[in-house]
Parts: C-alpha cells; sequence; structure tokens
C-alpha cells in the first residue's frame, strides 16, 4: 500500500499537498505571490489604464507627492483604503503608504491619485496570499540633494516570515537612471520618471520581497544621475 502511495505521488506530485500517507490533510497554504501591478504619474489628477486584480487579497499603492498638497487614492471597483504614516517635509518631496486587505478587484481595475499640483507618481502592486490583516515594520526616510542613494529604514523584526510580503516605495525629485534596490528585493516595478515641464511630476518606482526569516530588513535604492531630493518608504503585510 505504502508503495502503491509512493508511486502515485511520484507521477502526480501536485497531489502531495492533499494526501501524506494515507490521511486527507488539506491543501497547503501557498506564501504571497504578485499577480499584477501598475504605476501613473502626473501634476493632478490621474489614472492607471485597467489591470486585472482578480484573486488579489490585498493591494498597496506607494505615493509619491509634494508634500502639503492633498492628494488620495482611489479605486474603481472602488476601496477603502487604510493609509500609513506620511515621511517627508512641507513644499518637499514625500511619500505614504496606502493598502486594503480583502479588496473589491476586477478584471480591468483602475486607480486614480485625485488632487491639485500633487507633482505626484504611484505604484499599485496586487498580492494573492492568506493574510491576517495586519501591518508592521513601517519606517520611511528623505534625503536631500545630491543623494543618489537611500534607504526607507529598518522595519521591526518580522512576525510573519514566510507568510508576508515587504514592499517599498522611492521617490526621486530629478532625472535619474539605472535605478535599482539590494537585499534581494525584486527589480524595479513600473518605474515613473521624473518630469520637469508641462505636466510635472516625481519620479518613482516600488519593489517587493517575500521574506524567508523574520530578519529585519533596510533595502538600499541606488541610481545614477539625479541631483534631486529623494525619499523612501517600506512596510510588511501579514
Amino acid at each position: 500500500m505504502r508503495f502503491l502511495l509512493f508511486l502515485f505521488l511520484t507521477v502526480c506530485p501536485s497531489a502531495a499537498q492533499y494526501v501524506a500517507f494515507g490521511f486527507n490533510i488539506g491543501p497547503v497554504s501557498s506564501g504571497p505571490s504578485v499577480i499584477n501591478h501598475t504605476s501613473s504619474a502626473g501634476q493632478s489628477t490621474t489614472t492607471t489604464s485597467g489591470i486585472n486584480t482578480t484573486g488579489a487579497t490585498l493591494i498597496w499603492v506607494g505615493l509619491v507627492y509634494q508634500v502639503g498638497s492633498t492628494c488620495t487614492i482611489s479605486s474603481s471597483p472602488s476601496n477603502t483604503f487604510s493609509s500609513g504614516s506620511l515621511y517627508g517635509s512641507s513644499g518637499a518631496i514625500g511619500s505614504k503608504a496606502f493598502w486594503v486587505f480583502s479588496p473589491s478587484t476586477g478584471s480591468s481595475q483602475t486607480f486614480t491619485m485625485t488632487g491639485t499640483n500633487c507633482y505626484g507618481a504611484f505604484n499599485v502592486v496586487a498580492v494573492s496570499g492568506t493574510f491576517g490583516g495586519t501591518a508592521e515594520g513601517q519606517n520611511g526616510a528623505t534625503a536631500s540633494s545630491p543623494a543618489t542613494s537611500i534607504q526607507p529604514g529598518t522595519t521591526s523584526s518580522l512576525t510573519g516570515a514566510p507568510n508576508e510580503i515587504c514592499l517599498s516605495e522611492v521617490g526621486i525629485s530629478n532625472t535619474y537612471s539605472a535605478l535599482g534596490i539590494n537585499s534581494s528585493f525584486a527589480s524595479p516595478l513600473d518605474a515613473q520618471p521624473y518630469n520637469g515641464s508641462g505636466n510635472i511630476h516625481e519620479g518613482g518606482a516600488a519593489s517587493y520581497l517575500v521574506p524567508s526569516s523574520s530578519t529585519a530588513l533596510d533595502p538600499t535604492w541606488s541610481w545614477t544621475g539625479s541631483t534631486g531630493n529623494s525619499v523612501a518608504t517600506i512596510v510588511c503585510f501579514k
């Protein structure tokens, strides 16, 4: 009997999540996974193109904009977003994270930054996985010209790894190139370039990591070419 079961699992390895030595133990839960992402940027109100967020259990938005402007994030289908701390000082570049657990999703969902003279850029990341509805490890930092790197600051020890995801946003207030991030974070997603004339807005990009251990994180964003101010944030979800 055990030989036949071993042979069955060898031929059909996907069945291993349902069967163990003849006992039904149910599906094995999987860690978080990014299922889609997008971004947009503009001096004032701007909306992303539609993306398929079906199956998402968490949607995160990282916004960079000029502090002092009133700039909000919304979606269609609609969601009520929680927001994190604002990092930045009045009249300069700043960043804030928004998120929603168990969101309303859609096959062509759009996201909008609403406001006047936001000079903003924002990134959206839709994530699947099982979450308890808790954010942890939030941090952020700013850097003055002529910095070409920035760290958001250290998260707390991670209490949900490996079943959590950490997301980081960077904002850069001048032209840049060769943007990157270390500490095993994903290559920058949907980078928006800085635009200094016409439809003026900050530059921005996002990245993420599904951590394998509880070790606190403080990744470094780096780039070439910019002589402007910058900001970075990080927050983890479990």
